[in-house]
């Protein structure tokens, strides 16, 4: 991984680092580890039943991002325990009428672990960082619509729902978060 910058949370400091090839399994053991508390809290339609190291598609998936895209990890105690995509496309399936104004989120997780922690908080604010960097005004993703906590974390984390989308029986909603630009202080200020 190649560090990049430490954000301090509420309960402690997180390194974030951009994922490497040789990166692949920490960021599936994240994905694993959701998908697993996802299904003991008897959510099985949101990401299936199958840890994403067992659907090649999903492990495929992922080692294109990285190699693509840029994929952050969060690194606590130098383990991963969350990880973002981002890109400046939308996935095939929703946004097609939107301008390609944005930074996108594809997968994002954080580990059980850490959950109520500050760490997804965190990686969202490396995004919109990123998204300012390459001058997008939006930050836009994509997220499972049947769990009302999941729409609320978004909404919380100041989205705004844009619209529902349906994938086969998957019903999805789509968010985006206009991000003001970072105040420049005088020198001497």
């Amino acid at each position: 991984m190649i560090p990049l910058e430490t954000v301090t949370t509420p309960h402690g400091e997180l390194q974030i680092a951009q994922a490497e090839p040789e990166d692949l399994a920490a960021i599936l053991h994240i994905f694993d580890d959701a998908v697993a508390w996802l299904v003991a809290q008897g959510n099985v339609k949101q990401w299936g039943t199958k840890p994403f190291t067992e659907i090649p598609r999903m492990v495929e998936r992922c080692q294109n991002h990285i190699v693509n895209d840029t994929f952050l990890v969060a690194l606590r105690q130098a383990q991963a325990v969350g990880a973002i995509c981002l890109n400046c496309s939308y996935p095939s399936y929703c946004w097609q009428d939107a301008p390609n104004d944005c930074v996108y989120v594809h997968p994002f997780a954080t580990s059980p672990s850490v959950r109520g922690q500050g760490v997804g908080s965190a990686l969202l604010r490396c995004a919109e960082d990123f998204a300012r960097r390459h001058q997008k005004p939006y930050l836009r993703l994509d997220c499972f619509a049947e769990i009302p906590k999941l729409l609320a974390y978004y909404e919380g984390e100041g989205f705004v729902a844009r619209g529902e989308f349906m994938v086969g029986d998957w019903q999805g909603r789509m968010y985006e978060k206009l991000l003001k630009k970072r105040r420049s202080h005088p020198a001497g200020a």
